[in-house]
């Protein structure tokens, strides 16, 4: 079956379900108003005509703008999404990022007063799998990690 084929019968088929969708509501409010007061008629002829006029315009009117972006080639191209900055962390430490970080699978996150650095590992060994049992305060803070939870 060919594609035009195809498209032309879904396109007929989408009008016949909505044809029939409106019929539905036209013959429910005839129906329900035999069974109220005189004044439901000419509230069909005032609200519902008009509503169905507007829905099929504005749908219309909705398309062809889509359309003409499209035939454009600018639809898409804009967002209000804005990159986020990372020059700061949650603490307020000034990040530092070595450029070797991004493509490393190992990176190596020095802590330094108020800046935070990352530097790919290197060649260097992970350290031993023993704990660090000894307590240095004036050390320089290390983390090993792999490049992909760091730059997620």
């Amino acid at each position: 079956m060919s594609t035009v084929h195809r498209t032309k019968s879904h396109t007929f088929f989408r009008y016949i379900i909505a044809a029939s969708g409106w019929l539905i509501i036209f013959y429910e409010w005839i129906r329900v108003s035999h069974q109220a007061p005189g004044r439901d008629e000419l509230a069909l002829v005032v609200v519902l005509i008009p509503a169905l006029f507007l829905i099929h315009v504005g749908a219309s009117a909705w398309i062809g703008h889509s359309r003409r972006l499209a035939a454009r080639g600018k639809r898409g191209l804009i967002t209000r999404y804005t990159s986020p900055v990372f020059s700061r962390d949650h603490l307020g430490r000034e990040l530092l990022f070595d450029e070797g970080s991004i493509g490393s699978k190992e990176v190596i996150i020095s802590i330094d007063g108020n800046t935070k650095s990352y530097a790919p590992a290197g060649e260097r060994s992970l350290p031993s799998k023993a704990p660090d049992t000894s307590i240095n305060i004036d050390r320089e803070a290390e983390s090993y990690a792999p490049a992909s939870e760091v730059w997620r």
